[in-house]
């Protein structure tokens, strides 16, 4: 799998002849039934979904990844190994949250920001941010 969201997007758009993506679910993840998920994603072992969260395109969640209900996870977004997501998040477009990190619940992660590893995100961060440690928020994508 490809991590780089941004990476993804390229290959993808440039076949877009292809309409065969497939989502491929490890088993033993746990994704809920009302779950909606795009296609051309992938879930690794152990990872969780929650009741009415929602999965864009060709986002990727990693070995052991948990994500709270109804969270609203936008397209071609990174969740990596042990990331913990509460509820009512959402996480926009090629977003990449790394590994150990933690979002609080209501937490707006705005597009292609990312969450270095064992981040805790608990405010809102517009987009090309980038956050690490405990709420602390670098502006250095613009």
């Amino acid at each position: 799998a490809i991590q780089e969201g941004a990476i993804r997007k390229k290959i993808v758009e440039s076949n877009l002849a292809f309409d065969k993506w497939e989502t491929l679910v490890h088993p033993s993840a746990h994704i809920a039934r009302t779950v909606n998920i795009g296609k051309g994603c992938m879930f690794f072992m152990n990872s969780i979904v929650s009741v009415d969260s929602s999965i864009g395109d060709f986002s990727l969640c990693y070995f052991s990844s948990t994500i709270s209900n109804d969270c609203e996870i936008g397209k071609y977004v990174s969740i990596m190994s042990n990331v913990s997501v509460s509820e009512y998040v959402k996480i926009k477009d090629e977003a990449y949250l790394s590994a150990g990190s933690s979002v609080n619940p209501n937490i707006v992660i705005g597009a292609s920001s990312r969450v270095a590893v064992g981040g805790i995100v608990t405010n809102d961060c517009k987009d090309g941010t980038l956050i690490s440690g405990t709420n602390s928020i670098l502006d250095i994508f613009k």
